[in-house]
C-alpha cells in the first residue's frame, strides 16, 4: 500500500463512506481516499471524531451549537453544518473546551444527555 502524505492543516473535515473517506480541503477540493475514518483518527490525533461518519479539524470550527439535549452540530468556516452524534456530544464539548475552542453555552451541560 502506498502511503500518501497529506497536509493536515489543509483538511477541514472528513466524511466516511464505508471503507472510503471523502476529505474536504480548505481550498474547496474533495478527495476520495481508500482509508476508513478510523485509519485517519489513529494517524491524525489532532482531528476530532464527532460521529461514526464524520471527523473534523478543530482549526476550521466556526461555531458549535446545541439545539436540544440530544441534538448538536458543528458549523465549519465554510458554513457546512455537521451533526455531532448524540452519544458523543459530551465528549466533543469536553475536548473542544480542552483545546480552547469556543463552545456554545448549551453544549456539554451536565445532565443534558
Amino acid at each position: 500500500m502506498r502511503k500518501q502524505l497529506l497536509d493536515t492543516d489543509q483538511i477541514m473535515y472528513a466524511l466516511g463512506d464505508g471503507n472510503y473517506s471523502n476529505l474536504y480541503f480548505s481550498n474547496g477540493t474533495v478527495e476520495l481516499t481508500s482509508h476508513t475514518l478510523k485509519w485517519y483518527e489513529e494517524g491524525y490525533p489532532t482531528f476530532l471524531r464527532i460521529s461514526k461518519s464524520a471527523m473534523i479539524n478543530p482549526k476550521y470550527i466556526k461555531d458549535c451549537v446545541s439545539v436540544s439535549p440530544g441534538i448538536a452540530y458543528i458549523t465549519m468556516d465554510t458554513g457546512v453544518q455537521i451533526a455531532i452524534s448524540r452519544r458523543r456530544i459530551q465528549r466533543v464539548a469536553f475536548k473542544l473546551r480542552r483545546m480552547g475552542e469556543s463552545v456554545s453555552k448549551e453544549v456539554g451541560k451536565p445532565g443534558r444527555n
